[in-house]
């Protein structure tokens, strides 16, 4: 371990030497979609996702053998059933892959390989189907991990409509076995890479170590296993990387540490590491700058993880992968253009969907106060389609812990003349309290001038 104390000079130099392999222009994209100003997903069309499959089936075909001995054994035991056959799985690999069929090929094959080696040869299922939860519980450290919130899936966006991942480095955390640990951390990609939004945006990744008062993090350096499954799993797994925040302390175990995690990521990914080094405060400041409100983060400031929601989340994927619910029912995680109704919770008010419902309701304001009540059906109706031109879903909180889309007209319609009579109501609140702010200054500033007036004619002598 190295005797000086780190330098995020050093950090920085390291990160531009790895930009600097690329071509000006790629390394501008890379730099704006790592700030969410840009994505680089192509435009998609009919032609384009026929065309790629078709050159992805074809360079599947060029791969050797004895490179893609779980593919092949998929084929032969599932010919017809495999999921690794399946249209939209593989347009997972191609988004992956900004639609590089050969690229996306080499994924897919090494997806395979990589889950019989971090789940077991003997195993063969995993290569017909998807993994479920049940995968992960069938194996006690597995499941523990799973639970204890190390690892989790937020349920709401960045501002660029990203996804994004938490591990919150422990003590504990590093006490598990790294094959319990990418097994989770395998599921929940392979969860948040489901619909087509997300493999489009892509995720974001977020590191941070997790020290309470009388448990600092201190972990032993990560093994060569360690290091080499974990680069297995980022050349693996079908899910665009866009950024991977690694915040840490100023300390010379993390000075070493971001090397191995470098090293850990693959080349492609490197580029994308952004290492937030300081206080809890500075690395907050960092991710509210790349579009991620720190405050929402699942842990207290006393260093504890918040389970709540990554409970309710495993439950709803239970049912999910019982078949009990279908995917469609439970939203996990609001669109970028979804308008969201639930009571309670401040990371609603900061979600796109939302911010943008809110101002067509400022923006419709004035013209609501003057309709009659035909007029203010159809004003409604207006904001309604609003929001389908935008590709939104209006979506309702269950209380059984998760999001499900409105789908009957009348009842979207009805939660949207809601949020206009609430919002008018709290003008009208907020513009009497400013009434008689207003009025009270006055009265003072008179009083206080007669006051003035009195005591300054009692002090003259002869009136």
């Amino acid at each position: 371990m190295p005797e000086h104390t780190p330098d995020p000079d050093t950090v920085e130099n390291f990160l531009s030497n790895a930009m600097l392999t690329l071509s000006v222009k790629d390394r501008n994209e890379t730099t704006e979609e790592i700030h969410g100003v840009r994505c680089l997903a192509p435009n998609e069309t009919p032609e384009l996702l026929e065309k790629s499959l078709s050159e992805m089936y074809v360079a599947l075909e060029c791969i050797p053998r004895s490179e893609k001995v779980a593919y092949c054994k998929s084929q032969e035991l599932f010919p017809h059933t495999t999921f690794a056959m399946d249209r939209d799985f593989r347009l997972r690999f191609l988004r992956c892959e900004l639609f590089d069929a050969p690229k996306a090929a080499i994924r897919l094959v090494k997806y395979m390989d990589f889950i019989l080696e971090i789940f077991g040869q003997d195993r063969i299922e995993l290569l017909e189907r998807p993994i479920f939860l049940k995968d992960l519980e069938r194996e006690e450290e597995t499941n523990n991990f799973l639970k204890s919130g190390h690892f989790q899936l937020l349920d709401y966006r960045d501002r660029s409509g990203r996804r994004v991942g938490v591990v919150f480095l422990t003590n504990e955390m590093m006490s598990y076995n790294v094959y319990a640990r990418l097994r989770v951390f395998t599921y929940i990609w392979l969860v948040a890479s489901v619909d087509v939004e997300s493999q489009r945006k892509g995720i974001i990744g977020v590191s941070m170590p997790m020290s309470s008062d009388d448990n600092s993090f201190s972990p032993a350096m990560p093994s060569k296993e360690d290091i080499n499954l974990q680069y297995k799993f980022y050349a693996a797994i079908p899910m665009r990387i866009c950024t991977l925040h690694s915040c840490f302390p100023p300390d010379t175990f993390f000075y070493s540490y971001w090397e191995l995690v470098a090293l850990a990521v693959g080349e492609k990914n490197k580029r994308r590491l952004k290492f937030n080094m300081g206080r809890p405060m500075d690395m907050k400041y960092d991710l509210m700058s790349y579009g991620i409100p720190p405050d929402l983060l699942p842990s207290t400031e006393s260093g504890n993880i918040k389970l709540k929601n990554h409970l309710q989340w495993i439950q709803a994927r239970k049912l999910i992968d019982e078949k009990r619910y279908t995917q469609e029912s439970i939203v996990e995680c609001p669109a970028l253009n979804d308008v969201v109704f639930k009571k309670a919770g401040k990371s609603w008010r900061l979600h796109p969907g939302d911010v943008y419902f809110r101002g067509l309701i400022e923006s419709k304001h004035k013209e609501h106060l003057m309709c009659n009540q035909t007029e203010k059906r159809d004003l409604v109706w207006s904001i309604v389609k609003e929001i389908d031109s935008r590709n939104g879903k209006f979506l309702a909180w269950d209380k059984m812990g998760w999001w499900y889309e409105v789908k009957e007209r009348s009842e979207i319609r009805k939660k949207v003349a809601i949020a206009l009579r609430n919002f008018n109501t709290q003008h009208k609140s907020a513009r009497q309290k400013r009434q008689i702010c207003e009025i009270s200054t006055s009265v003072f500033d008179s009083n206080g001038k007669k006051i003035k007036q009195r005591h300054c004619g009692g002090c003259v002598p002869g009136r």
